[in-house]
């Protein structure tokens, strides 16, 4: 809600109708529960998470404006491949004392 209004419309779905495990929905909350605690500090705190109170995982977020939709088109449970977690060799890492 923002100001009274609906901030979005959501379709819903249970855990069991995309075929994710109890365990993997645990593993799925504890995800957005760290992502809120991010939020700390960031001045989007009050915004927060609205999915994490839900009683399913958001497929659809629908603006009421009619000009955003974004929609979960797929579920994977294939194991993903280590390389996509590696740092690319092109990475800098820039600190105070080293950013121009």
């Amino acid at each position: 809600m923002r100001s009274g209004e609906p901030a979005e419309h959501m379709c819903i779905a249970s855990a069991a109708a995309l075929n994710l495990s109890d365990a993997g929905y645990d593993t799925m909350m504890a995800m957005f529960n760290l992502m809120h605690t991010m939020l700390a500090g960031t001045g989007f705190t009050a915004a927060g998470l609205p999915w994490l109170d839900l009683p399913g995982i958001p497929v659809r977020f629908h603006a009421p404006t009619g000009d955003a939709m974004r929609t979960l088109v797929g579920v994977s449970h294939e194991t993903l491949d280590d390389s996509l977690f590696e740092i690319p060799a092109t990475f800098i890492e820039q600190t105070p004392e080293n950013h121009d």
